[in-house]
């Protein structure tokens, strides 16, 4: 007797009783038809899309062509089984798909924040977030999909549709079609967030990317070029280097999760993922305040640890913006770089 497969498995006579399966069971993949009564694949896949964007799809037909294919794939769906698909295919297709799900499943983060770490790990993976998917290559986005958008457009509208439950697979899925720097593209999108451009204008990539992007190396202190001096940004972040004690500082926007400019750090503290997961503590300390009813704005907020102090401190004409400093406890002077950071905001040309 065969054992039983490893997972639960719900079926369904058609679209319609499948989004009733969906409605009331997380569901990790469907595999489907595309032919059938009442609501056809096609339908059930626009549904998905709108309502379960994390769900994987294999799609079964008998009229494979490149053309259905096509336009399946621009449905969402992750490939396609022609029939006939013996029992054994379609356990292996299924295994297979599972396996790439398991990659892994995040929650409660910022899809800004995962972008940052997967391009700053050079994670070649496929990224599927609740506004579609992305592919990366060595931490670029090389492929996006978004409903029926590809590109850049897609990339645009699926990190404006943000989200916090996220799944990772292990090889991207789509053709890939751009070279495309995580940090230019949150950038381009916090730049029209900002002045309230509709991110679903057309777009081409020398917009995102600029004449010499595709090759030219990302700069860590590149911000929203026209609303900061980055040489100033940068000049100082350097003088708050120079804190006693000062291991790294950045200058960081919490709503986007971009860290707009570093110094110090390294191999033992890596100051942009420190920075970007701290993009939380100002969020969770904004929401508090609002649930609060505190009618007050934060000034600076203390973290510490037992061999650091990290010390995040909001711009009082920029709220959105903080500096962030992690000192070295043994030789920092906790009310000193309180001051001198404050000093530092001051001088900032934002």
């Amino acid at each position: 007797m065969r054992r039983p497969e490893p997972y639960d498995i719900f079926t369904a006579g058609d679209g319609l009783e499948a989004i009733e399966v969906l409605e009331a069971t997380e569901i990790e993949l469907v595999v489907t038809d595309l032919r059938m009564p009442r609501l056809d694949g096609f339908g059930l896949l626009a549904w998905l899309m709108e309502h379960r964007p994390l769900v994987q799809v294999l799609v079964m037909t008998a009229f494979g062509t490149p053309e259905l294919e096509k336009r399946v794939q621009g449905s969402g769906a992750i490939g396609i089984l022609e029939k006939p698909i013996s029992r054994d295919q379609l356990r292996e297709a299924i295994q297979a798909r599972l396996k790439q799900l398991a990659f892994g499943r995040m929650t409660g983060i910022e899809l800004t924040s995962v972008l940052q770490l997967l391009a700053l790990e050079n994670k070649t993976c496929v990224l599927n977030t609740p506004g579609g998917q992305l592919s990366l290559m060595d931490g670029k986005i090389v492929a996006a999909r978004s409903g029926e958008l590809t590109g850049t457009q897609a990339a645009v509208a699926v990190v404006t549709a943000g989200g916090n439950t996220f799944t990772l697979g292990n090889l991207p899925q789509m053709e890939p079609t751009m070279h495309l720097p995580v940090d230019h593209l949150l950038i381009e999108v916090a730049r029209r967030m900002d002045e309230g451009v509709e991110t679903e204008l057309v777009i081409t990539d020398e917009e995102i990317l600029g004449e010499e992007s595709l090759s030219a190396p990302v700069d860590s202190t590149r911000g929203h070029e026209g609303s900061i001096n980055m040489g100033n940004v940068k000049q100082s972040l350097e003088k708050a280097g120079k804190i006693d004690g000062a291991i790294a500082v950045a200058l960081v926007d919490y709503k986007s999760g971009m860290t707009m400019g570093t110094v110090g750090g390294g191999a033992g503290f890596n100051i942009e993922i420190a920075a970007s997961a701290n993009t939380d503590v100002v969020r969770s300390k904004s929401k508090a305040m609002a649930a609060l009813g505190l009618k007050d704005k934060i000034e600076d907020i203390l973290i510490t640890l037992s061999t650091q102090y990290h010390l995040i401190r909001t711009l009082e004409k920029h709220p959105n913006l903080f500096l962030y400093l992690a000192l070295n406890r043994d030789q920092a002077n906790l009310a000193l770089a309180r001051m001198k950071l404050h000093d530092v905001e001051k001088e900032l040309e934002v």
